[in-house]
């Protein structure tokens, strides 16, 4: 028996057919195991015959003919048109909320004025860029707008595919232009058609134009230089009788020949495996990798096996380094970055008052009193220099602070007064009130007496003006966006990559920037030259290198703000990858023992003054009942005027009450925007401000109504303050407060 079956094994291995193998494992299927030397022998034939039938049989694997590479081109051609100009008014002479539904008929089309449409028409394989400009003039001073995008449709209909927004806003004032750039539009036949917010009997004249066109032809991007052909069976083990053939291609028979529709291309494919494959001229197709799947069949045995085809859509820029053949390439990378951004603390202004210097001759024999003094204060600093004159004796002598009914304030002892030495000597922390200088006469002196400043001028007293601050600064930014922290690819190919920003629109004038849009949108940065955009707390400037310059702006709202700016790479084939720029601004919320501005920021601050008198300040950060603060606690308010006490804290609300005063349409769409400043008198305090003292005075509630009696807002908690020294708050109410000077309102 065992030789019978070795005989059958040898006979498959001289002649593998699809017999001789049955009939082999036949004779091994009858092999004894009783014995290890039999089961070893059966185990020994078995490893043989598995041979002889695996080499048999088609196998599959990767060859340079099922992986290829097509060739693409990325060189459009870039046609600026000429700018489509019209003078838009009156009504549409639709029903603008059909507008809104996003599909439309050609008839609703056309019932729209001429005036308020452009038709554009955009070529098979080429790509549309542009701006819409509106410039709306009328009694009102600006409209809100919008521009509808609608494609036509196989069945005649126009579906909405994009909608521009802008506004009059706090930027544009009559006459303004704004200029808002549109997607990138594919082939088809687009309407663009402008609809205003309201007030359309009022509008004169509506300029409304498509300007920037830019027209790019991509027809030239699979050309027959990206053909790619081969053969799927060349190079495979295709098993007895070394022939084969391909029976279907992703699940589709193709008999003697086939012509499949892949995801980027179209493929044929012959029965022997022939194949080529035209890649389409698509440019978004670039960096992808398209596969088929097929199936092989040896002719003899009817053995099958399962392969793919895999043809990378290459082009110059894009890289495929250490990627798997399947895995789309590298095409552009944005990466995020924080910076902190540097600044300055922000003080309250000083004013000074100077007073004439004054003498005292024969000081040894007489007393010095000086004019009258105002002191506005605690803060207040009384400053002067005191000497002897030319052969004068040194002497040590008190120095009195003395008020209106001779009593003693303040006392400086033992002051060195020596000949021609000016000695400095402040007098801080006094009460408001007036005051004068009182030096008792010095025994052996033998001279004049000088009171006056270092440059033998007026010595002075410095005041604090609550409620006017400078020294406002925050640093600018540099930063490249090829260099760290970025770490950004920008294609093998930087000439083919594009930069594009988030933000306003900004224009550069011979007056500075100015701010054309209330909207914010994506601008791309000129291959030359730079681009300016405005962000919400300040300016953004990108030069054609990637060179970027952020610039605060120079105000209060700014301080202690992240700012967080979009930003996109985006390739010549329609590829692009999004990251942002974060900056963190100075922060006026780490407080030390001095006199301390502080300044709110969206979120609910919890605030310690550490000593002071320190003052915060809410700027407006969004139109909302806040104005765009969160719920602040102050842990350690000191209560009082500062008149009495020079840890007296306050509040700035005095921005809070400033509204932009919006006028709408029946649809509740924005026609305009001005800023109203509320009037807040005595008589209506109650309706804007509310103070409540609770647990004896130790907790005391601020809440606002940023618009009073009117109704768009209502009763709002703004701040708990946790007062230091209950044992001060008399009444703890708004009256109280505005008396000592620790609520600013306007």
């Amino acid at each position: 028996m065992r030789e019978e079956a070795q005989h059958a094994v040898d006979r498959a291995i001289n002649d593998p057919s699809k017999e001789t193998i049955e009939e082999a494992q036949r004779a091994i299927d009858q092999l004894p195991e009783d014995e290890a030397a039999d089961r070893q022998f059966k185990d020994d034939l078995q490893s043989k015959l598995d041979a002889v039938r695996d080499h048999s049989q088609i196998h599959f694997k990767h060859t340079d003919e099922t992986r290829k590479v097509a060739q693409m081109n990325l060189n459009p051609t870039v046609e600026r048109l000429n700018d489509q100009k019209k003078t838009a008014g009156g009504v549409l002479g639709l029903d603008i909320g059909i507008l809104e539904l996003g599909l439309i008929s050609a008839e609703q089309i056309n019932k729209i004025s001429d005036l308020n449409r452009h038709q554009v028409t955009v070529p098979e394989g080429h790509l549309l860029d542009g701006q819409v400009e509106v410039t709306v003039r009328s009694v009102l001073g600006g409209h809100a707008f919008k521009v509808h995008i609608l494609k036509k449709q196989e069945d005649g209909q126009y579906k909405k595919v994009q909608t521009l927004e802008e506004s009059s806003g706090s930027f544009l004032f009559m006459g303004k232009t704004a200029k808002v750039p549109f997607d990138t539009l594919d082939a088809g036949e687009y309407e663009f058609v402008l609809e205003t917010g309201a007030g359309l009997t009022v509008v004169q004249v509506i300029p409304y134009h498509l300007t920037e066109l830019q027209l790019s032809d991509y027809t030239n991007v699979s050309t027959k230089d990206s053909i790619v052909r081969g053969n799927v069976l060349k190079k495979q083990t295709l098993g007895t009788g070394g022939q084969a053939v391909v029976t279907n291609v992703n699940g589709q028979a193709i008999g003697e020949k086939k012509t499949i529709q892949g995801k980027y291309g179209q493929l044929t494919i012959e029965q022997n495996g022939t194949y080529t494959y035209t890649p389409a001229s698509n440019p978004k197709h670039i960096g992808q990798v398209e596969q088929f799947s097929f199936v092989m069949k040896n002719r003899q045995n009817g053995s099958t096996a399962n392969g793919s085809l895999q043809i990378r859509l290459n082009e110059q820029s894009v890289d495929w380094s250490n990627l798997s053949f399947t895995k789309p390439a590298r095409i552009v990378e944005a990466s995020s970055a924080t910076f902190k951004v540097g600044g300055t603390p922000v003080t309250t202004k000083q004013s000074t008052v100077f007073y004439k210097k004054e003498q005292q001759k024969k000081f040894q024999d007489n007393d010095f009193r000086s004019k009258p003094i105002t002191i506005e204060d605690t803060a207040s600093e009384l400053e002067f220099h005191v000497l002897g004159g030319k052969g004068t004796n040194a002497v040590h002598a008190p120095i009195h602070l003395k008020d209106e009914k001779g009593n003693t304030v303040q006392m400086l002892d033992r002051v060195l007064i020596e000949e021609e030495v000016w000695n400095k000597q402040t007098f801080t922390n006094v009460p408001k009130g007036t005051y004068y200088l009182y030096i008792p006469k010095q025994s052996g002196f033998n001279g004049t007496l000088y009171v006056e400043s270092a440059d033998a001028k007026e010595y002075r007293v410095t005041h604090k003006e609550w409620g006017t601050y400078e020294g406002v600064q925050l640093d600018n930014v540099h930063a490249n966006l090829n260099d760290r922290p970025f770490t950004n690819f920008f294609s093998k190919d930087k000439e083919k990559t594009d930069i594009e920003v988030y933000g306003y629109t900004v224009d550069i004038t011979k007056n500075g920037r100015e701010i054309t849009s209330s909207t914010k949108g994506y601008h791309r940065v000129p291959s030359t030259g730079e681009l300016t955009v405005a962000a919400d707390y300040g300016y953004l400037t990108i030069q054609a290198d990637g060179t970027v310059i952020y610039e605060p702006f120079q105000e209060l709202a700014a301080y202690g703000q992240k700012e967080v700016i979009p930003y996109k790479l985006k390739h010549l084939s329609g590829h692009e990858s999004e990251a942002t720029m974060t900056f963190d601004l100075y922060s006026l919320r780490n407080t030390d023992e001095n006199d301390n501005v502080i300044t709110s920021s969206p979120y609910n601050d919890r605030l310690y003054g550490k000593g002071g008198s320190d003052t915060l300040v809410y700027t407006i950060l969004k139109e909302d009942a806040t104005g765009g603060h969160g719920k602040d606690e102050w842990m350690d308010f000191t209560y009082g005027t500062v008149e009495n006490n020079r840890e007296a804290d306050r509040l700035d609300l005095r921005q809070l009450f400033t509204l932009k005063e919006v006028e709408v349409n029946g649809k509740g769409e924005v026609i305009s925007v001005n800023e109203k400043q509320q009037k807040v008198t005595e008589d209506n305090l109650h309706t804007f401000l509310g103070v409540e003292a609770r647990d004896g005075g130790k907790e005391i509630v601020v809440s606002i109504d940023r618009d009073g009696a009117e109704s768009k807002y209502a009763f709002t908690e703004l701040i708990t303050l946790y007062v230091q020294n209950p044992e001060d708050v008399r009444v703890g109410d708004v009256y109280e407060m505005m008396e000592n000077g620790q609520i600013l309102l306007p």
